[in-house]
């Protein structure tokens, strides 16, 4: 500062932010500045202004420590928390100085340089969570991905760390340099074994002298291997290696292709599966495609095709190792070191209910076999009972090498697709019911056994006539088209037709009329039976209708003109999954029946079986049925959504106190109409202290239409900070009478919140000082987490320390320190402040008790306790004049009681006589 109007230069040194934790344990603020004095002119003082983030001047008068009239320093230590009480925002300062010229004049001169500025700040750390999701199940990977995002309020970089905790604390990995607001990827350093976890992330940051940390919420992580996942040649071999523990599989998941050299490596693992699931890999005409070596013992390969390697698979120093199901075409497709002492296995047990091979066979054993000119043992075998399976073993033996695959696959030369039988019986008088069809059908392709069979389905859904129209419901193998057909009726007769494969059933199913007469049980014909007719059977015409409108109309039509009683035809429906949900409608009389049922206004929609019953008063045959399976359902809701607004409540203040709030939760469907609408609260994952429902949704919401209920949820004081999940969940009736429901998920962020409070917050002690004084006092964590080290000592202020002291009943208080261990969540704690006075000097004295907090380590709430005693030793004494008119010639004795009135001891009372006209003698 130069006080002759000359620029000065400020340079501003130190640090000019710190956090407001920082400040309970350091409030020293150290503002000073360089003055050069005029010549002649001596300095007089310094000043500064201090404008407060409120808007509000504080002046403060800066010391020296040398001559006014030198060049020097001027200074003023400030503490924050007594001066400006920690107030966050930006302080500006601005420099004053004046000095007496030589002619007597003062000069005022605000220092020209820019203004200063320092701040108080909250600085944070937050820290957000996106994977594993919490309560995750990690069935593929024992080195999982955490994936969170670190911010801080201040600063480039953080340190953070990823825990683990399954009773045991496992730090997985420490990165010191994580960007600030960056999503960051940490993979675990360690294979975790099957079992359940809790992890988090903890990070810090530095600034300057400041330290903050914080703590991520926790969540449950379960690893329950099903099975390992790699795509590569270098992860699976990674995987097998390194991760994969004893018992575990490992899958392959997408197909390997041109890879040079060597491809998957066991590396000396034991008891692993390797299973490719039908995937490829390629290799470029060199080196191995899996390389069982260093003792790899007990793994099993399978379900891999291996393919233009120098040798598919290389075992060297391996036994009992199982390799079956896989399609082996290299130069060499599997090379046993001789010097191996043991066997390894290339085949398991036969089994043909229903698998597909690798090569799309019927029966899972051994390997296929092949070679690059198509010549290889699978190739050439001779499978003379068609299953698929070499009729020879394949001896693989190499010296003391010794591995076999007695059930190598064979080249599929025809598909059968099995056939399809229903039950015949006959009655009494040798008549035939027929109930199924046996189908044997020539097939236009070259095969071994020169017919197949194959399955035409259930037999319901066919015309029987001159040509049978049927939906083939068989293997992949065949082909639509018109074959020539054999049909079996009884047991050696057979008659041809015309058999026509579609791919669909028709929408629409017909039965038609067609009854046999006389012995002659082949000639099935349709028309008019006569009166000449032995016997005959009814089959019926069946039409249904759209199924997806409503009402449903069966319409049924008997032909006949037999000379008999009319009968009553009979149409039922049975739901299959519910039989209690049946309806029977009938005609009587008639030859046609037309019925309408009503969906869902007579039955719910669902699967039923329809049955179709005729009956007449024939004497050789009452009554024919049919029955076939519908579904009816009216279209039911599946475009219904679930809103909750707001999808995320952040409660940042969460104390002592319950804390409410309200969320809406709104229930639409665009499409459909939706009956008796609620919404309720499926899974309360936070815990609320009462739940209540505000609004109510209407009998029914209209296509487009939306109902939202309002909820007002109360959280329970001093609930610990995490990410809450609430499962809300909407259910309806749809119009054919089925429930529906759908749900969605809300959240309750709420943020670690210090608190503390103090009751109450001043102390006066003006009676009675020369006893001890206790004043009662109460301290309370009112935030939401645990307060370590709370400490309470006497500040600041002209109470000597040696006046007070501190107690408390709690079991958590160190009498030593003056400090309890911790304060739980909204917990209270009593104390106790005893004033000794032990000097009587006469003043007001006053001090400052703070009472500091930690959280996660670092300084954290803070409360004060003013105190104030007033020292104020008084007396009065019972006579102030002394008034003496008679017999001076005696001498007088004149009583005077002095009292002690103040509130401490007097000591040292002298009596004194000041003379006036009276002579002191």
């Amino acid at each position: 500062i130069s006080i002759r109007n000359t620029q000065a230069i400020f340079n501003s040194t130190g640090t000019n932010l710190t956090d407001v934790d920082y400040l309970q344990s350091n409030p020293t603020l150290n503002i000073s500045c360089l003055v050069y004095r005029n010549l002649d002119n001596p300095i007089n003082s310094v000043w500064i202004n201090i404008t407060l983030p409120n808007g509000t001047d504080q002046t403060y008068f800066l010391q020296n420590t040398s001559s006014r009239n030198q060049t020097q320093i001027w200074y003023i230590t400030l503490n924050t928390s007594k001066e400006f009480q920690n107030l966050l925002g930006n302080y500006t300062v601005t420099f004053f100085a004046n000095s007496t010229l030589s002619n007597g004049s003062v000069i005022t001169q605000e220092i020209p340089a820019p203004t200063t500025q320092f701040s108080i700040e909250q600085m944070n750390i937050t820290i957000t969570l996106y994977s594993p999701e919490n309560n995750a199940v990690n069935t593929t990977d024992r080195t999982p991905d955490f994936t969170f995002k670190p911010i801080t309020t201040h600063g480039e970089n953080l340190s953070c760390t990823v825990y683990l905790n399954n009773g045991t604390l496992i730090p997985i990995y420490h990165n010191s340099s994580v960007p600030n607001a960056t999503i960051t990827v940490i993979t675990s350093n360690t294979t975790l074994l099957d079992g359940n976890y809790t992890w988090w992330v903890n990070c810090s940051a530095e600034y300057s002298v400041i330290h903050k940390q914080n703590q991520s919420e926790i969540r449950n992580l379960s690893i329950q291997i099903i099975a390992l996942e790699c795509s590569s040649c270098a992860e699976c071999s990674r995987i097998i290696q390194k991760e994969a523990l004893s018992g575990d599989t490992v899958q392959l998941t997408a197909d390997i292709t041109n890879t040079a050299e060597t491809c998957i490596s066991f590396g000396g693992t034991d008891n692993i599966t390797f299973d490719c699931t039908g995937h490829t890999i390629q290799g470029n005409n060199s080196g191995y495609g899996i390389w069982l070596n260093d003792s790899s013992d007990n793994n099993t390969i399978k379900n891999c095709i291996i393919t233009n390697f120098s040798y598919g698979i290389y075992i060297n120093s391996s036994t009992l190792n199982l390799i079956y199901n896989n399609h082996l075409n290299n130069t060499q497709n599997v090379y046993l070191d001789p010097n191996i002492s043991g066997e390894n296995y290339f085949n398991t047990s036969l089994n043909c209910s229903g698998q597909t091979n690798i090569i799309g066979g019927p029966c899972i054993g051994g390997n296929y076999w092949t070679s690059p000119s198509g010549t290889g043992i699978s190739d050439i075998c001779q499978d003379l009972d068609g299953y698929g399976i070499c009729d020879s073993e394949y001896n693989l033996t190499n010296q003391t090498a010794i591995a076999y695959d007695y059930l190598p696959l064979a080249k599929i030369h025809a598909t059968r697709a099995g056939y399809f039988v229903k039950n015949q019986t006959f009655d009494v008088y040798g008549r035939v019911n027929i109930t199924g069809y046996y189908f044997r059908t020539d097939l236009n392709e070259s095969i071994a056994d020169d017919s197949s069979t194959f399955s035409l389905g259930t037999g319901e859904n066919v015309n029987i006539g001159e040509n049978i129209t049927l939906a083939w419901n068989g293997s992949a193998y065949a082909k639509s088209g018109t074959y020539t057909s054999r049909i079996f009726v009884g047991d050696n007769e057979t008659v041809w037709k015309s058999l026509e494969i579609v791919n669909s059933t028709p929408e629409n199913t017909s039965i038609s009329v067609y009854y046999y007469y006389s012995d002659d049980l082949i000639s099935w014909t349709s028309g008019n039976i006569g009166q000449t007719a032995r016997f005959f059977r009814y089959m019926l015409v069946l039409n249904t209708s759209n199924t997806s409108i409503t009402p449903v109309v069966y319409s049924v039509t008997i032909n006949r003109t037999h000379k008999s009683t009319p009968g009553k035809i009979t149409i039922t429906l049975v739901n299959i999954n519910n039989p209690s949900y049946t309806l029977s409608k009938t005609c009587s009389d008639t030859a046609i029946c037309e019925k309408e049922f009503l969906f869902p206004a007579e039955l719910p929609g669902g699967n039923y079986t329809v049955s179709i019953t005729a009956e007449n008063s024939s004497a050789w045959y009452e009554n024919a049925s049919t029955s076939f399976v519908r579904y009816f359902e009216e279209p039911v809701a599946t475009d219904v959504v679930l809103i909750p607004d707001p999808e995320t409540e952040v409660i940042t203040n969460m104390t002592s106190d319950d804390y409410s709030f309200l969320i809406n939760l709104t229930v639409v469907s665009e499409t459909t109409t939706l009956h008796y609408p609620d919404i309720q609260l499926d899974d309360d994952g936070l815990g609320f202290k009462s739940v209540e429902n505000l609004t109510s949704c209407p009998s029914m919401l209209s296509p487009g239409e939306s109902c939202t209920k309002v909820f007002n949820l109360t959280v329970p004081g001093g609930k610990a900070p995490g990410l809450y999940s609430l499962i809300w969940g909407a259910v309806w009736i749809n119009n054919n009478g089925s429930s529906g429901s759908v749900q969605n998920t809300s959240h309750v962020d709420i943020k670690s919140n210090p608190g503390l409070t103090v009751s109450p917050t001043n102390l006066t002690a003006d009676q009675n000082l020369s006893q001890s004084q206790i004043f009662d006092f109460t301290v309370q964590n009112t935030g939401n987490v645990v307060l370590d080290n709370v400490h309470v000592y006497l500040a600041s202020g002209t109470i000597p320390s040696s006046w007070v002291s501190f107690y408390s009943t709690s079991t958590k208080w160190n009498d030593t320190t003056d400090t309890w261990s911790y304060l739980a969540s909204t917990e209270p704690a009593p104390l106790q402040i005893n004033i000794t006075v032990t000097n009587y000097t006469p003043a007001n004295y006053s001090g400052i008790v703070n009472i500091t907090s930690e959280y996660l380590g670092s300084p954290s709430a803070y409360q004060l306790i003013y105190l104030e005693v007033n020292v104020s030793p008084n007396f009065t004494i019972s006579q102030t004049l002394i008034n003496i008119t008679q017999n001076l010639s005696q001498t007088h004795i004149q009583h005077i009681q002095i009292n002690s009135t103040g509130n401490s001891p007097i000591t040292n009372v002298t009596v004194t006589y000041i003379s006036q006209n009276l002579p002191a003698s």
